[in-house]
This record gives C-alpha cells, sequence and structure tokens, in this order.
C-alpha cells in the first residue's frame, strides 16, 4: 500500500524492518519473500544492477534452503532476461527447477512457474502462451502483482510475434491497470510503448505521437527505444527523410544508455534508412539467427538480400528464416510480415509459384491481425508479380491487384512505386541465377549424387566416363558458388533444381 500510495520511503523502511525480523527468526522462506519484494521493487525503479546485485548476496545466504533458493533463483532469471542475459537466465531458472520437487510453499511454487513460463516466452517454445496465462491465472499472484506484471510485459510482445495481436488488447488493458494501481513506473513505461507501437504498426499514422518523458516513458530505455524504432520505421515507409536523423540519433543515446540495444544491431537500422534513401526500398529482415531473440529482436544479420546483394545473400537469409519457428510472424517493434519478406526472397531465386503462395499468405495474415500497411504492401507487391512474372493470371485480376493495392497505400500517405522495385529487380535478375546456367547434364548429375550415388555410380547410369561425371559436378558446384557435393545439393533444392 506504500508503493501504491507512492510513499517509496516508508516502503523502504518497512522493507528493511521485515528483512531484519525475518532474519533475526532465521526464518529462511520469509526472508526469501521479503527480498523478492526488495527485488521488484528495485525492477519498478529500473534499477537492474541493484536488484542483480542484491539477488546475487542474498543466494549466498540462503544455498542451503531449497525454498528459498528456488524463489532466489527464479527472480534472478527474471532479472537477467530484463538486462538481456538471455542463456544466463536460462541457467538461473533449470537451477531453480532443480528445487521444484522440493517446493512445498505454493508462493515460491508460482513465482518458479511463472518465471519459467517467461524464460520459455523468450525461447519462443510451444505452447509458452498457454503456459505464461495459466500463470497468471494462480491465486498467489493475485497477491503479488508485480510479478504478474513481469509475466505480461514479456507475453505480449510474444503474441504480437506469434501472429496474434488482437490476443494482446485484453492483456495490455490489464497491464496498463496493474501498473498504475502499484505504482510500477517501468511497466507503466512498457504499457505506453506497447499502446503507440502497436497503433503506428497498423497504419504507420503520422498523427499519432510518441509518450511524451513527463508520461513516464523515461525512466525505462527500452520502452522508449522500442517507441523510436516504430516512429522511425513509420518514416522510412512513408518515405519522409528530413524525420529519420533525430531518431536514429536517439536510437544511438539509447543504446549507450542501455550498453547494448535490446533489439538488435543498430547498424542495421540506419543502412536500412540509407538504402530506402537511395531508392533501393529495402526493408530489414526481421527474424534474426539467434531465435531466443526474436520476440524482442526485429533485425538481422542480413537486412538486405530481400531487395538487393548476391544471389547466395537470399538464400542464407532464407535459411535464417528458416530455422525460426513456423509460429512466428512479426516483430512489435518493426512489424513486417515475415511471409511478405520470404515472398521477395523466394523470387529472387526465381520461384514464382512460391512467392506467390507466401505473398498470398502475407495479405491474409496482414489482413486477419488488421496490419493494414503490411496487407496493402503484400497485396501490391502481388500484384506486381502478377503483372510482371510468367504465373499466368487474367490481365483483369493483375490490374485490379495493384491498382486497389495501390490506391490503399495512396490513402494512407504512402507512395507504392518504390515498394514495386523490389519485385521488378528479383524478376529482371531471374537469367542470372545459377539455376538459369546449369546445363540440363549437370542438373542430373546433381540429382543422381543427391539419390547418393556415387562419381563411379553416375557414370554408370549416364553411360559417360568417371572424370566427364567429375567435372560435371565440380562445374556445378562452381556455378552454385559451393565448393562440395553436400552444399550443392542442398543449394539446388532451395532452389527448385532438385
Amino acid at each position: 500500500m506504500l508503493r501504491k500510495n507512492g510513499q517509496d520511503a516508508e516502503w523502504h523502511a518497512a522493507v528493511d524492518a521485515a528483512l531484519e525480523a525475518a532474519y533475526v527468526a532465521n526464518n529462511k522462506e520469509a526472508l526469501a519473500q521479503v527480498v523478492h519484494v526488495m527485488i521488484t521493487g528495485l525492477d519498478a525503479e529500473g534499477r537492474f544492477d541493484d536488484a542483480l546485485a542484491m539477488v546475487e548476496h542474498s543466494t549466498a545466504w540462503m544455498a542451503r534452503h531449497a525454498e528459498a533458493r528456488a524463489l532466489i533463483q527464479s527472480v534472478m532469471a527474471g532479472v537477467l532476461l530484463a538486462r538481456g542475459r538471455v542463456e544466463a537466465a536460462r541457467g538461473a531458472i533449470a537451477a531453480a527447477g532443480e528445487d521444484e520437487p522440493r517446493l512445498t510453499s505454493a508462493f515460491a511454487r508460482a513465482v518458479f512457474l511463472s518465471t519459467r513460463a517467461v524464460v520459455d516466452l523468450v525461447s519462443l517454445a510451444p505452447g509458452a502462451a498457454g503456459r505464461a496465462e495459466e500463470s497468471l491465472s494462480r491465486p498467489e499472484l493475485q497477491d503479488d502483482q508485480r510479478q504478474a506484471l513481469f509475466v505480461m510485459s514479456w507475453l505480449i510482445p510474444y503474441l504480437v510475434a506469434d501472429g496474434r495481436r488482437r490476443a494482446v488488447e485484453p492483456w495490455l488493458r490489464s497491464l496498463r491497470f496493474l501498473a498504475r494501481a502499484e505504482n510500477h513506473r517501468w511497466r507503466a513505461a512498457d504499457a505506453l510503448s506497447f499502446e503507440y507501437a502497436l497503433r503506428v504498426a497498423l497504419r504507420c499514422d503520422r498523427d499519432v505521437q510518441p509518450p511524451a518523458a513527463e508520461a513516464g516513458i523515461a525512466i525505462n530505455p527500452t520502452a522508449e527505444m522500442r517507441c523510436v524504432l516504430a516512429g522511425l520505421r513509420a518514416s522510412v515507409v512513408r518515405r519522409e527523410w528530413a524525420g529519420v536523423a533525430e531518431p536514429l540519433a536517439r536510437l544511438a543515446e539509447l543504446d549507450a544508455a542501455l550498453r547494448g540495444s535490446p533489439f538488435g544491431s543498430l547498424a542495421n537500422y540506419a543502412a536500412d534508412v540509407e538504402a530506402h534513401r537511395h531508392g533501393e526500398t529495402t526493408m530489414p529482415v526481421v527474424f534474426p539467427a539467434n531465435r531466443t531473440s526474436a520476440i524482442c529482436r526485429p533485425s538481422s544479420p542480413a537486412p538486405r538480400p530481400a531487395h538487393g546483394g548476391t544471389h547466395a545473400d537470399a538464400i542464407r537469409a532464407l535459411q535464417v528464416l528458416s530455422a525460426l519457428p513456423r509460429g512466428v510472424e512479426t516483430s512489435l517493434e518493426w512489424p513486417v510480415a515475415r511471409a511478405r519478406i520470404e515472398g521477395l526472397l523466394v523470387l529472387r531465386v526465381t520461384r514464382e509459384t512460391e512467392a506467390r503462395r507466401q505473398l498470398y499468405h502475407a495479405v491474409t495474415w496482414a489482413r486477419e491481425s488488421g496490419y493494414d500497411v503490411e496487407r496493402d504492401l503484400a497485396a501490391f507487391q502481388l500484384g506486381e508479380l502478377y503483372a510482371n512474372g510468367t504465373l499466368v493470371v487474367s490481365e483483369q485480376l493483375q490490374r485490379e491487384q495493384r491498382r486497389d493495392a495501390g490506391q490503399l497505400l495512396l490513402d494512407a500517405g504512402i507512395d507504392a512505386g518504390p515498394h514495386a522495385l523490389p519485385v521488378a529487380r528479383a524478376l529482371s535478375r531471374g537469367n542470372d541465377t545459377p539455376h538459369g546456367r546449369l546445363a540440363p547434364r549437370e542438373v542430373e548429375v546433381l540429382r543422381l549424387l543427391a539419390d547418393g550415388c556415387t562419381y563411379a555410380d553416375a557414370a554408370v547410369a549416364l553411360d559417360v566416363k568417371h572424370s566427364t561425371v567429375q567435372t560435371l559436378a565440380h562445374r556445378s558446384y562452381q556455378k552454385l558458388g559451393v565448393n562440395g557435393r553436400m552444399a550443392a545439393i542442398n543449394v539446388a533444392r532451395e532452389l527448385g533444381i532438385l
């Protein structure tokens, strides 16, 4: 109650008294609960380094008590996640899990299960959202609203990444209400940033203003960075170059304050802006190779392969995306449809039918999820594919697809023309791909090798000399830009040759 009323000094005094009483009574479980309260208080103030120091200190003198040890390790996992140390958080929750069979305290068990659910969310584990929602329904968390706020602040971006934006609304309302009721300034800033990012994502509306500093956003650098990224993405889509210098500078300041961005390499965003400015209309691939951070890191080590770069770049980017769970559809901070990026990538490797399928999926997903700008961009690029590719579609469908989507983008203040370039460039480069340069005999050799044949077996099957098969195989490796048999087979499968 003291905390809710803003009586911070009185709250600290009360917690100190409880800590001393538990320590004098040698009640380790009560002591752990008081430490939990203190740490969540530091969390509310954004003092994560202090919280982590307290956790590490507490762990030492509670090492022999299973209940206290599991509770403190669970709290440590939450603090580590807040600092972006995902692997360390996994280790802490795994250590707490070793004590789970010995947990008798309902409170300690609720904290452990809810924190483990959050670690699962960050790891994009199957069923993670269900476990997080189940943990929020536990009666113990009704008495520990700070833990509930912690879970919700991770559940919301997970649901967005999982393509379930509409399921976010009730949780966002709860987060906003509870953060205000608990006077939890850090989570209140999270709620503000989620609301702003979602509003910008849906329409890239220039009239949507970011939360002001006096609204409390400044206490939480991660939340402020989320807002800056969302606004930057809207400026890039609209090609409003006068509005990008300030957010890029602010991102650099926040990155320094956080000692590393939780949203991936800022160099990717700067490169993306420059590429757009010079007419390349690139978009960062929104999913990193590290799947554990996909819900909150929208950038990728290779931001441009869907629109430029080499043929091998496009293949590598497809491999990055294929390593992620199929449920991952977008990112809260940089809401580009995964299916649209995949559609452009497969078009770069001349698979028009697969590109059509992916772009159509992007249109459907964005429509169902309420992402109007992404829906219209995907629909417009699909129309460009129909108009300029080799797929057989009616002229009426070609015209309607491009005209209707283009008009919707124009109504939203977005010039559709530059967004047609990635499709045109991919189609114009089709004849330059390795697939177009492989001779029929080279494809035959690759197919036999893929079936498990040796060079000698292939020579017999084709009724040619062993040296001829070797020459054909090595020539195909060179054209595919690889150095060995298995790599050539994998690339050929990626390209649809095999």
